[in-house]
């Protein structure tokens, strides 16, 4: 996998990734509090499992795979409640 973005502040959301071919994405992530992180569509849809923590991988067993022309983001919600003090950093990676 080669890396696509790196997010300084991932929090709430990535920009997006349009897949100018099909790929697969995986991302890393790190916080400061536990959150929920997930790939999205643009119509909102999850693609792939959520991953819960203070860091991990998104999703947790294995990438999401879009089609070319698919827009997808990363989210990341507070796990404790609407807490605003949550920051988090993430690395997306792609393959091909």
């Amino acid at each position: 996998m080669r890396e696509l973005l790196r997010v300084e502040r991932a929090a709430p959301r990535s920009p997006d990734v349009r897949a100018d071919r099909d790929l697969c994405l995986r991302a890393v992530f790190a916080a400061t509090r536990p959150v929920r992180a997930w790939f999205a569509d643009a119509s909102g849809t999850t693609r792939g499992d959520i991953a819960s923590g203070a860091s991990g991988t998104v999703p947790p067993r294995g990438p999401a795979c879009v089609t070319r022309g698919e827009v997808l983001h990363l989210v990341i919600e507070n796990g404790e409640g609407p807490r605003t003090d949550t920051s988090a950093r993430a690395v997306i990676f792609a393959a091909p």
